[in-house]
């Protein structure tokens, strides 16, 4: 019980040694560089200070220096709340090691670590103070100078006499007294019955070793070994003599044709003949004339060439979100008055079809401006096209227009429906 109270006393001693000192630190200096960073003891105006560090002692002038390694330092401050003068300024500089550029603006003069926090936001906790969290230009406490202390007063009335205190609690057992003499040694009692037999003895020497016995049968020959590595080729023969020249070869190819010759001149126009065809030929052929086996004959549309109105005209139009890269809010989107036929003759949809920038949950469906829908349900779209299945509506009269309709999942940054038209000209 008293070896408890003992350690609860000490600890009780040490808490407020615990908290004369904090840990000043950071993770992220002038962007990951090398350096150092020191703060300096002074006053709030900036002149340097000696000071008593909690708990008493010598004065000390003494900057504090650590050195930053990849924009990270820790290092141990007194608690300025606890200092003498009280709230003690450090005034804060560092540079960077290969340039000695300074990594720390102005704003740093009166720098106060301190162990008990003023609120949830502030730069120190519980004796850690994160320098990366520090506000530079901070209005400092004012520095507060201990004067001499004053003489003791007199000594008060004598208090009431206490309540007695409840009884301690009872002391441990005694130690064990000491043994007595040893009695005196009593009469030899009668001889033992004989014991049974010993066992055997240990085994004797080893005798000499015996004659060497016969040779016996030589055993059988042993494996062919394995055949020898080759040898290294020899030399290389001496050249053996030019032999005699070949007979002459059959005569080449006729090279190629030469380049055309140039144009001659025009000849001299020829008297008309009596076949000439002008404005005042009659004929009791319509619409456009074609050659046929050597005479004139009537074109015929749909063969000889397109007949008016035949000619279709692809036309795609589409709609879509975009929110320049960042994922379009989710939600449901009506684009409505797209796809205007403003042709005058009503044109065909030959397909509707949807991509997002996604394979998540994003929709487009279409109606025509009568409401009626286009499509048998919604496309989801992916990262690759996907074709929608058309309704029984598959047209677009004169004047009439297209609402799309597109349902955001959240996580599409682009959505895009388009459908393709077909009319003829």
């Amino acid at each position: 019980m008293k070896r408890s109270l003992l350690i609860l006393a000490l600890l009780t001693l040490a808490l407020p040694a615990l908290a004369q000192t904090v840990t000043v630190f950071s993770t992220d200096v002038g962007n990951q560089v090398n350096g150092t960073i020191s703060f300096r003891p002074a006053f709030g105006n900036g002149v340097s200070a000696s000071y008593v560090k909690p708990g008493g002692g010598v004065g000390t002038v003494q900057t504090e220096t650590a050195p930053i390694v990849a924009g990270a330092f820790s290092l141990t401050l007194p608690d300025t709340d606890l200092t003498n003068p009280e709230h003690l300024c450090f005034v804060a500089s560092g540079k960077q090691a290969s340039t000695d550029v300074a990594l720390l603006g102005p704003g740093y003069t009166c720098v106060q670590p301190h162990y008990t926090a003023t609120s949830s936001s502030d730069w120190c906790q519980a004796g850690m103070c994160d320098f990366g969290k520090y506000v530079p230009n901070v209005a400092p406490i004012a520095v507060q100078v201990a004067g001499p202390a004053g003489a003791a007063g007199p000594t008060g009335p004598t208090g009431l006499t206490g309540a007695a205190g409840a009884a301690g609690a009872a002391g441990s057992a005694g130690a064990n007294g000491t043994n007595g003499a040893a009695g005196a040694t009593g009469p030899t009692g009668p001889t033992g019955l004989t014991g049974a037999a010993g066992a055997a003895g240990a085994a004797g020497a080893t005798g000499p070793t015996g004659p060497t016995g016969l040779t016996g049968a030589a055993g059988a020959a042993g494996a062919a070994g394995s055949a020898g590595a080759n040898g290294t080729n020899g030399a290389a023969g001496a050249t053996g003599p030019t032999g005699p020249t070949g007979l002459t070869g059959a005569a080449g190819a006729a090279g190629a044709a030469g380049a055309t010759g140039p144009t001659g001149p025009t000849g001299l126009t020829g008297a008309t003949g009596p076949n000439a065809v002008s404005t005042a030929t009659t004929t009791p052929i319509t619409g456009l004339l074609k050659g046929a086996a050597g005479n004139v004959a009537q074109a015929m549309p749909g063969t000889d060439y397109d007949a008016p109105g035949a000619l279709p005209v692809i036309t795609p139009c589409s709609a879509g979100l975009y929110n320049g890269g960042s994922a379009i809010v989710s939600g449901t989107y009506t684009l409505s008055a797209y796809c205007s036929n403003i042709f005058g003759a009503t044109y065909s949809i030959t397909g509707i079809k949807a991509w997002s920038s996604n394979s998540g949950t994003s929709t487009c469906n279409v109606a025509d401006n009568l409401s009626n829908a286009l499509l048998t349900g919604a496309i989801t779209a992916s990262s690759s096209w996907v074709a929608g299945t058309q309704s029984g509506t598959t047209t677009i009269a004169s004047g009439g227009w297209v609402n799309f309709t597109i349902v955001a999942d959240g996580a599409s940054t682009r959505i895009n429906c388009v459908m393709t038209t077909s009319r003829s000209i």
